[in-house]
């Protein structure tokens, strides 16, 4: 019986937008589990306010009047960003894939380029990636895996070679010292 129903209200012309179904916090979530529509509105109308419709009901009753609302509320002529008529969903309980799926999915990602399953990777491979991930979780935030470490004067030639030619806007070119004008001009 902690299960309630609520509507999100647009902040910039207080009209409901959004009905769900809900307990705890879920209604004051902003972030999880929300459906583009509504996040691009949020962001467009500068927030919302949350209002209850019902409270204090057992599931099966919260998500019949989740139900009723949004067929309310649409009738009325409101623009719901709700994806489906409600009464689905879960109750913030988390998928929990079943074991055969696991292993089927596995089985589908050996020799796929790119996965570390593939038979792209050699043994001495693995081991380096493995070694280099373990080091990149020590570096601190805001610096880069390449850092501390130089590009081969065969590589920069090579990146010379590519930037040959390549036109610059005008707000790029003023932003570029002579030495890197006359570098690209050539």
């Amino acid at each position: 019986m902690n299960f309630y129903v609520y509507k999100h209200i647009r902040q910039d012309n207080n009209l409901p937008f959004y009905i769900g179904k809900g307990k705890n916090k879920r209604a004051f979530d902003g972030k999880s589990q929300r459906n583009n529509f509504w996040a691009n509105l949020v962001k467009k109308c500068g927030g919302f306010k949350v209002e209850f419709i019902a409270q204090n009901l057992d599931e099966e009753l919260a998500f019949l009047c989740e139900i009723e609302a949004i067929d309310i509320y649409r009738k009325r002529g409101y623009k719901l960003v709700n994806l489906t008529d409600g009464g689905e969903g879960g109750s913030g309980r988390t998928y929990v894939m079943p074991e055969e799926t696991k292993k089927k999915l596995s089985q589908k990602a050996i020799g796929r380029p790119g996965t570390f399953k593939s038979e792209h990777f050699t043994d001495e491979m693995r081991l380096k990636i493995a070694e280099s991930n373990k080091r990149r979780k020590g570096i601190p935030t805001g610096k880069t895996a390449f850092q501390g470490k130089h590009h081969t004067e065969e590589h920069k030639e090579y990146m010379r070679q590519k930037m040959k030619g390549r036109v610059f806007s005008e707000e790029t070119r003023k932003k570029m010292s002579d030495a890197q004008k006359r570098r690209f001009a050539k």
